[in-house]
């Protein structure tokens, strides 16, 4: 199933639609949404931005598939993509929207944090440290001898 097959099923509120990929299922659209706000799931929300669809950015979110099954073992409907959660339910598109927009605003945040923070420290504290350490290491070698 290609992405824009899995965005246009995403965008029905009658299930809530997961898509496995490899040990994951990842949810989109209105599901993700809902898995969001609904089943109070706490997914990592992304942008991924999709040649096949003229570059446009696309929120997904991914759960492991056995704690999605360990959630909702006795809900889930298997299907030949991945599962589904039956979740016949009006959803308020302007809240939706309004939800999208968020989420896509405190990503593109993060990413510009991320992108400053690289420019005004090139290499994190991690591996600044692990140089230290072993400058004072072979350092400290030296002395010796």
């Amino acid at each position: 199933m290609n992405i824009a097959e899995k965005l246009k099923l995403s965008q029905q509120s009658d299930c809530i639609y997961f898509f496995r990929e490899r040990m994951f299922a990842q949810v989109y659209g209105v599901s993700l949404y809902l898995a969001t706000t609904k089943l109070n799931l706490n997914l990592k929300v992304y942008c991924q931005q999709y040649k096949k669809l003229n570059n446009k950015k696309v929120l997904k979110a991914g759960i492991s598939i056995p704690k999605l099954i360990g959630l909702f073992s006795d809900q889930l409907i298997p299907q030949s993509y991945g599962y589904q959660l039956k979740w016949n339910l009006q959803v308020d598109l302007t809240k939706f929207i309004k939800w999208q927009k968020l989420q896509f605003t405190a990503i593109e945040q993060l990413e510009m944090v991320s992108v400053n923070s690289n420019i005004a420290y090139p290499t994190s504290n991690h591996l600044s440290t692990r140089k230290d350490e072993a400058h004072l290491v072979s350092n400290a070698k030296r002395n010796r001898i």
